[in-house]
């Protein structure tokens, strides 16, 4: 979406909206995943979010191509806790659900994933200061946290033969994450800045997934219509994945990097909220070029408290 585009996108959001008033700030969930645009107006959150993607598998063996589609949808209960007034504790925890079909037909696991508990802190955030108004918001965060082994990560087929490490619903191997937030508002538009990295350790079999770098780029507005609020926002997300290691060797068939378009909306009424983001690759690059990520949503329905 070109800039002309972006703002007949919010310019008609707000035609049809004309009762406005902006949030306070707003802000990025934390964690390495795309994870949409959340207000921060000092409270608490418990919600259930479903995620979903996919993508296409094209391997040459023997002068054939072995064909397989993968497909993920978890179902997360996470939640965002305010410890005191500059500290936040957020967690995720996912009940995995993926699914593949290949020459052997179809083949699905489900189960626990990998809880992920991580803390952010408010370096700056203007409105922590009551003395005077401020025309335009600042909200500067840092995070960091860790995701545990909780997940199962040796499930087998009915030969018993292990499934790939990446059809797992766990990793069985800790990962340490690091965030930087940021967010400018002016009025009831505003810019919203995210930068992640995971650092994966190996597990028992002496497999480890490859290190993610994300960051995103949004705009967003804040709307009210009586007793609704509206958070359209759109923006790109680009994520750069390291090889997977297995035994000291890496993994061809991974790695590589893809620029993605996002574009999603939130829905609040007085506590309740419901959301929706869709994600499409603009530009990717995967295991060699050798997999292709398809479309991907996320969907949200939680409580403020």
């Amino acid at each position: 979406m070109n800039i002309k585009s972006l703002l007949l996108f919010l310019l008609l959001t707000t035609t049809f909206l004309p009762d406005v008033q902006a949030c306070s700030i707003c802000g990025c969930a934390s964690g390495a995943n795309y994870n949409g645009i959340l207000p921060q107006y000092r409270k608490n959150i418990i919600a259930f979010r479903n995620r979903y993607r996919a993508f296409d598998q094209s391997v040459k063996q023997n002068g054939t191509y072995l064909n397989s589609t993968y497909t993920y949808s978890s179902y997360e209960l996470w939640g965002r806790i305010y410890l005191k007034d500059r500290i936040q504790f957020f967690f995720s925890l996912p009940y995995s659900v993926n699914t593949l079909n290949d020459k052997d037909g179809q083949s699905t696991l489900s189960g626990i994933n990998d809880l992920s508990v991580q803390v952010n802190y408010n370096l700056i955030n203007t409105t922590f200061d009551t003395n005077r108004v401020h025309t335009v918001q600042h909200n500067l965060l840092i995070g960091g946290g860790v995701k545990l082994p909780t997940g199962k990560y040796q499930q087998r087929n009915k030969q018993d033969v292990m499934y790939q490490e990446n059809f797992q619903t766990g990793s069985g191997a800790f990962s340490y994450l690091g965030s930087i937030i940021y967010n400018v508002r002016y009025r009831k538009m505003g810019l919203n800045a995210d930068i992640n990295y995971i650092y994966n350790t190996a597990n028992e079999l002496k497999y480890a997934f490859g290190n993610q770098f994300t960051a995103s780029l949004g705009a967003f507005a804040w709307l009210k219509k009586g007793e609704f609020s509206f958070l359209p926002n759109t923006g790109v997300f680009y994520e750069k994945l390291d090889r997977d290691i297995r035994n000291g060797v890496y993994n061809t068939l991974s790695g590589g990097y893809a620029l993605n378009y996002n574009l999603g909306t939130d829905v609040y009424y007085k506590n309740v909220f419901v959301g929706a983001t869709f994600q499409t690759p603009v530009v990717q690059e995967i295991g060699s070029d050798q997999i292709k990520y398809k479309a991907k949503y996320m969907i949200n329905v939680g409580f403020l408290f």
